[in-house]
């Protein structure tokens, strides 16, 4: 619902709440909110990744998305 108004910034809040526990079934939206982010956000994207705090998204497709969008140094 909240990518279909464009509301990128609420929907990233609020699932970024509730996967502060990083658990491998949240694998899909994590992945999900960082492919947004890089596409329509990237600067979001970086310091999401910068903190650390998620590890079970999958790194080949977000790894893709990051060259795609000329972040080099988070696609390797």
């Amino acid at each position: 619902m909240f990518l279909q108004r464009n509301r990128i910034q609420e929907y990233t809040s609020l699932l970024f709440d509730c996967m502060r526990e990083n658990r491998p079934e949240d694998a899909n939206y994590q992945t999900k909110v960082l492919e947004v982010n890089i596409m329509i956000a990237p600067q979001i994207a970086e310091s999401i990744m910068q903190m650390k705090i998620w590890n079970q998204y999958n790194r080949p497709k977000i790894a893709a998305l990051c060259e795609q969008k000329g972040m080099y140094q988070r696609a390797l």
